[in-house]
């Protein structure tokens, strides 16, 4: 605020009508503040020549806040009032600030850097990339999606913009139950930016917008009063313009708060309406924000048995290495001796996954990698009793190198747990008769695993890409089994991440995200115990031959399964696992035979109808469905990762099936995934 001087004083009052009403305010002190009131009141316009202005868009209160600010200040706002709840109060509260202050503010939002740029699943070390940038001119990608917690954890850290003295601070009145309205508490703040950016007079607007964050930041959201925030929406989408992309306005701050409201903001039927109102501007707008996923989901392959080789869909080469006959790579090294399993494992490693590997993925579209690797690359961890294969670290490495600089986004997968966390399954590097993960020194065993990796990950440039770390692969499907791990396991994990990273003063928009099986995988609520949830990740494994229920053996059920496949549930998710098999009985009949009649163009068909559903998890796609003014070639979640890059003679067959790279060869999947929108619009009919 300009300071007022005894000029302004003995200045003339001048008079502005507002809704019919006189107020008589020193001319110098409207014209210190605004220019175009100034030329209203100085300048040639009519206004000048009579000795008056008429404001007719103005709100009385509005003007009247405009005065209290130009004389004291500050502004009073609005005040809420009782209304009648229009739903029975059970209660009920959504993951609101409020909460999220009292439950453990301090420890996330030390960590938030004042500049930090929101992200989710974000590329790491951001200033070493940059610094890698400038000296390779390369380009990374840009992050594609942020958790609510971020959004949140951002949103409360903001700064105040406007310049405060100790007599502008105004206290907020935080709402203590459900039938207090505080429509005109928003309203009054938002009329008064809106005010003020028609007038230029940017102190007030950067006021009046401070004080809106900093009263949401005290309100708690009821079921039972989303129509308050509903108000103020509609009436910036009414009255405001489009955001200007590096600046901060009432939209962008209005849309950081939906973003971590959204599950309670969804349930009213007015918040939906009001999004896609006039053609779905207001939409429009947070579909645009960086926070939301980006226009490219993630598109993915896993490096299927490169370091967690899977003597079924892997037999040539498993045959080649000399493992003939055995079941899993724990049989393989007690069979060959450890010199000979080691060298003819660093065989493998070297030829399974090239760079020529990367860039042929590069070319098709693929922007992510998902590693499986088993605790036993930290070879410390192994027990004299086990017998796994020495020396993968090095190629880990070379392979993400060769990722991080093509830009990919990566993700290392804990495949291989400790004593197996499922029984008789090579994916897990033996074949073990129980699982023997869920007990306390295995689980220590993984923390020091995962501890060590989140090290490597922030301190060897050639990790740089990874953003990502799946803390166990596919656990028991049975969550009394599981138990611990939900109650001990994943937030022990989570620390031990957490642990290494602040060790290294690694900034919080460099965190690893936490990634879980979700709750579909059935192993129980990945969330139950976890008291933070900021940088977390969900993995869903979507294999339609093994569906629950079954799905019928016919091309057109598993199209339409695919066509209307909701994978929704913990967000941020992606699709971890999939891919074109079908059910063992049913591969080679009639309908399935990837030699037979049509087969190449129905698997193709299915392929972007999975790719369409997978891409396709996220609330807001709800809303673009609506086809109002936005269009539904726009991909709002988090994607998929195809199971797997590479296979051979899978049950005495080449199967392209479980390989991208063979079927892209097939012409079972075209050379790029975007077009899997129009494809499947064609084949599901819409």
């Amino acid at each position: 605020m300009t300071k007022i001087t005894d000029s302004v004083y003995t200045s003339s009052p001048f008079k502005f009508l507002v809704e019919g009403n006189a107020f008589y305010v020193h001319a110098d002190l409207v014209s210190r503040h605004s220019k175009p009131l100034d030329r209203m009141i100085n300048g040639e316009m009519s206004e000048a020549q009579r000795g008056y202005a008429v404001l007719e868009e103005t709100e009385q209160n509005t003007f009247d806040r405009f005065v209290q600010w130009m004389y004291k200040g500050f502004y009073e706002p609005g005040e809420p009032f009782d209304r009648p709840p229009a739903k029975s109060s059970q209660g009920k509260k959504a993951i609101t600030v409020e909460n999220f202050i009292s439950s453990d503010l301090e420890r996330l939002t030390s960590r938030v850097d004042d500049k930090s740029e929101v992200g989710v699943f974000s590329a790491k070390k951001r200033l070493k990339k940059a610094k890698y940038e400038i000296e390779s001119q390369i380009e990374i990608p840009k992050s594609k999606f942020t958790s609510r917690d971020e959004l949140k954890v951002t949103f409360l850290r903001r700064k105040p913009v406007a310049r405060r003295t100790c007599i502008d601070i105004r206290p907020q009145r935080p709402n203590e139950k459900s039938n207090e309205d505080y429509s005109e508490v928003f309203l009054s703040h938002a009329q008064l930016y809106v005010f003020a950016e028609k007038y230029d007079i940017q102190d007030l607007k950067m006021l009046a917008l401070d004080n809106l964050h900093d009263v949401l930041t005290v309100y708690t959201l009821y079921e039972e009063r989303t129509g308050d925030i509903i108000t103020l929406l509609r009436y910036v989408s009414e009255n405001t313009g489009e955001p200007v992309e590096g600046n901060e306005d009432l939209r962008t701050l209005l849309g950081l708060y939906v973003g971590f409201e959204m599950d309670m903001l969804m349930k009213d039927e007015g918040f939906r309406n009001v999004m896609i109102d006039d053609g779905g501007a207001l939409l429009g707008d947070f579909i645009k924000m960086r926070w939301l996923p980006g226009q490219v989901p993630i598109r993915g392959v896993n490096l299927g048995s490169q370091f967690i080789a899977e003597p079924w869909m892997a037999n040539d080469e498993w045959n080649a290495m000399g493992c003939a006959g055995t079941l899993s790579e724990f049989d393989c090294v007690s069979k060959l001796g450890q010199a000979a399993a080691n060298s003819a494992f660093q065989a493998h490693w070297a030829r399974w996954t090239t760079q020529a590997d990367i860039e042929q993925m590069q070319s098709y579209g693929i922007n992510t990698i998902r590693i499986p690797v088993g605790y036993w690359m930290k070879e410390d961890l192994v027990y004299a009793s086990e017998h796994f294969p020495q020396g993968g670290l090095q190629y880990l490495e070379q392979i993400c190198g060769w990722a991080s600089d093509a830009g990919f986004y990566i993700i290392i997968d804990l495949h291989g747990a400790p004593g197996a966390q499922v029984a008789q399954n090579p994916n897990t590097g033996q074949y073990a008769s129980c699982p023997g993960f869920y007990v306390d020194w295995n689980y220590q065993r993984a923390y020091e695993f995962l501890a060590w990796m989140a090290n490597i990950i922030h301190t060897n440039n050639n990790y740089r890409n990874v953003g990502m770390l799946e803390i166990v692969n596919e656990p028991v499907q049975d969550a009394n089994t599981v138990a611990t791990m939900l109650s001990e396991y994943y937030p022990t994990a989570y620390q031990q991440i957490r642990a290494a990273e602040s060790a290294l003063n690694v900034g919080s928009d460099n965190l690893l995200h936490v990634q879980v099986m979700n709750q579909l995988w059935d192993s129980g609520n990945p969330n139950q115990y976890l008291t933070d949830l900021n940088f977390m990740s969900y993995d869903d494994h979507r294999y339609i031959k093994w569906a629950n229920p079954p799905i019928a053996e016919t091309r057109a059920a598993y199209l339409a399964a695919s066509c209307n496949d909701n994978r929704g549930g913990n967000w941020p998710t992606v699709v971890g696992e999939w891919s074109l098999s079908v059910a063992d009985d049913a591969q080679y009949g009639s309908e399935f035979d990837p030699a037979g009649p049509g087969a190449i163009a129905w698997y193709q068909q299915w392929w972007a109808a999975q790719v369409r559903s997978y891409e396709q998890q996220g609330e807001w796609y709800r809303l673009v469905r609506l086809k109002v003014g936005v269009s539904t070639n726009q991909e709002f979640s988090d994607g998929w990762i195809f199971w797997s890059w590479k296979a051979n003679w899978i049950g005495g067959v080449n199967d392209w099936r479980w390989s991208y790279q063979a079927a892209v060869a097939a012409g079972a999947i075209p050379t790029n995934p975007s077009e899997a929108a129009g494809i499947a619009a064609a084949a599901c009919g819409s």
